[in-house]
């Protein structure tokens, strides 16, 4: 399975980002009202910059391909 967690800090979402490149989570998804609206998630992977928007089932898929594969570092 996947672990998720939901952010409900006020803090504004570059700061949560960054919280969660420091702890070292492999994968952040963020979906707001402009990606509930069109269907898809914000992916940004640990290690590169900026993020991708694909549709959610892609980027579900996507994710537990890399769980599958173990292709994330620790």
């Amino acid at each position: 399975g996947i672990r998720a967690d939901r952010s409900e800090s006020t803090e504004t979402l570059p700061k949560r980002i960054r919280s969660a490149e420091i702890e070292r989570i492999p994968y952040i998804a963020v979906i707001g009202d402009r990606e509930a609206g069109d269907g898809t998630v914000a992916l940004r992977i640990r290690g590169a910059k900026g993020s991708q928007a694909v549709p959610v089932a892609a980027g579900v898929a996507r994710i537990e391909g890399a769980i599958r594969g173990r292709s994330f570092d620790p």
